[in-house]
């Protein structure tokens, strides 16, 4: 019988104790043989339609912690708002502002609506996430906003080949909303002609951020269930 889930040894050495992705495949679906452990944490990810999944995961102990919604923007569909001096690549030098954006700009992340993490945690994850890319180990572009000398936004991205890029993480400080830096970091990747679609998730429970993509010409893809376990 293959093995339902695998060891995320990125979030596992964050966290502090082993963390599992599930995945469900199959008609037949027996207990994963990491929920005999103790002091775990583990994830699953589902089709909104697949309600049989659910109820597994359910019995196996998992909670729905979210539901995340797929999204996609062809660039041609776009209409640009950029302005050159303000937005560009980041570069080793922009790591902490970056950083200082990141730790107060995140609170409808999976992790942020999990009542299991407290605050702190679901910062820090976010926080590794995005030093991630400066260690070379995540994303291959970060667009950067910056006003006065001030890094105030960023937009990490991840190549999934064929022109097909994928926002990783955007984030625009609490201070600089008004000022549509999201859109002026979207604008500022799309000018890259190798990029052919655009995608994103985001929650369904961030009703900002679907504002923010429907403006920006983003539109429905697909959703899917999350699903959080916790071992004591």
């Amino acid at each position: 019988m293959n093995k339902n889930y695998v060891e995320d040894i990125w979030l596992s050495k964050i966290l502090g104790k082993k963390a599992y992705n599930l995945s469900l495949f199959g008609e037949v679906f027996s207990e994963p043989a990491c929920l005999q452990e103790k002091n775990i944490f583990c994830y699953a990810k589902i089709q909104t339609m697949e309600i049989e999944k659910a109820k597994i995961l359910s019995r196996f102990g998992f909670y729905l912690v979210d539901t995340n919604v797929q999204l996609k923007l062809e660039p041609q569909n776009y209409k640009h708002n950029i302005k050159p001096e303000v937005c560009f690549y980041a570069g080793p030098e922009h790591q902490d502002g970056v950083l200082q954006v990141a730790s107060d700009s995140f609170l409808y992340s999976r992790f942020h609506l999990d009542p299991m993490f407290n605050k702190e945690m679901a910062n820090k994850i976010k926080l590794e996430w995005c030093r991630s890319f400066f260690s070379g180990t995540r994303g291959q572009k970060m667009v950067v906003a910056q006003v006065e000398g001030k890094i105030l936004g960023f937009l990490l991205l991840i190549d999934k080949g064929q022109g097909h890029w994928i926002i990783d993480l955007i984030a625009v400080s609490p201070k600089a909303q008004k000022l549509k830096l999201g859109s002026q970091m979207i604008s500022n990747a799309l000018q890259d002609n190798n990029i052919k679609l655009m995608s994103v998730g985001t929650q369904i429970a961030n009703i900002p951020s679907l504002n923010f993509y429907e403006k920006n010409g983003f539109t429905f893809e697909s959703a899917k269930y999350v699903y959080h376990y916790h071992g004591e």
